[in-house]
């Protein structure tokens, strides 16, 4: 390859990271400024009412529709989050959250789920045995 060619390739490469980088910040700060609309008592943190109560905000669902986002999987995505049970999720959270529902699915994280979903299979086959063992007279 010429030295010609391998300049137009580094630049198209720096271009596509750039244009990649320019759009994230972009879907940040949609996120953000959406999320902290719906945070009406600026806590730092969704409340589940809030969410509920913000899904139907003109300007939150025009921000979910430039998002490619539906409000059942805003929901989806809050419950998901709220691992404590508390119906309350940090806005960090779930900016992250966004930010991996948004993003394009990769073969690795096809690939991840996989293997953890293997993992977990033989440990709960691990613990069906041990169960059934301690059944037996």
């Amino acid at each position: 390859m010429g030295d010609g060619t391998m300049q137009a390739s580094s630049q198209t490469r720096e271009q596509m990271v750039e244009e990649a980088l320019a759009r994230k910040c972009q879907i940040t700060e949609v996120v953000c400024e959406t999320l902290h609309i719906m945070d009406t008592d600026d806590s730092g943190s969704l409340s589940l009412d809030e969410l509920e109560e913000n899904l139907n905000n003109a300007t939150v669902s025009e921000s979910l529709l430039a998002l490619n986002i539906s409000s059942d999987e805003v929901e989806q995505l809050f419950k998901m989050l709220d691992v404590s049970g508390e119906e309350q999720v940090p806005i960090d959270d779930l900016v992250a959250g966004f930010l991996r529902i948004t993003a394009p699915v990769k073969s690795l994280d096809i690939a991840l789920i996989l293997a953890q979903t293997k993992e977990l299979l033989k440990h709960v086959g691990e613990l069906k045995q041990s169960l059934m063992a301690d059944r037996v007279p």
